[in-house]
């Protein structure tokens, strides 16, 4: 009985040890010193590919296992659960790929995880937030739009310098606006 407690004890340590570990790996993987030509780009690290790829190589590895050892009492469900989770690394993988803005003084060029792209001129922001829980820098469009941007981008000093310089301080939170002024100076929220 002892040993179980232990053993469960020493699982958990090893999970909050890892991830742990990861979000520090990706905290500064998006602080990297970038070219001079990039300042106003905002892209995912290259760590973020890293971890896509081997959240959707682990799926994948763990739904072929379900398909040749499968659950006696549920195998099709168990396999069909398995195969779901290759979603989420997917996904990753999509914004990674698509999710690449620039941002200037008339305004943004932004894309989204669907490959769409969008524009707007800072005097058409209404409303800046951030929302702690998702990590994102969230801007409400006039047109009724909301532009999400990631505290895992490269590039968010540029960002938030912008934002600061061109949208009314009367639109923007106050919580987001303090962490924009945070992040303008090269210290962007914590990664939670």
């Amino acid at each position: 009985m002892e040993g179980d407690i232990f053993a469960t004890l020493a699982k958990w340590a090893f999970f909050f040890a890892a991830l742990s570990l990861t979000m520090r790996w990706l905290g500064r993987s998006r602080l990297r010193p970038r070219p001079q030509e990039q300042a106003m780009m905002l892209a995912y690290p290259p760590s973020m590919l890293a971890l896509a790829i081997v959240g959707i190589l682990f799926f994948c590895g763990v739904t072929v296992a379900a398909m040749i050892w499968p659950d006696p009492q549920h195998p099709v469900l168990a396999v069909c659960m398995l195969a779901g989770f290759i979603v989420l690394p997917g996904a990753l993988l999509a914004d990674y790929v698509h999710a690449r803005h620039s941002v200037s003084d008339q305004g943004m060029e932004y894309g989204r995880m669907s490959g769409r792209r969008g524009s707007f001129r800072w005097d058409e922001v209404k409303r800046v937030h951030y929302g702690r829980a998702s990590g994102w820098f969230k801007l409400a469009l006039q047109s009724g739009e909301t532009v999400r941007i990631s505290v895992y981008l490269m590039g968010l000093p540029a960002f938030a310098e912008c934002v600061l310089r061109h949208v009314p301080a009367a639109r923007i939170d106050r919580d987001a606006q303090a962490l924009l002024a945070q992040t303008a100076q090269g210290k962007p929220p914590g990664l939670s």
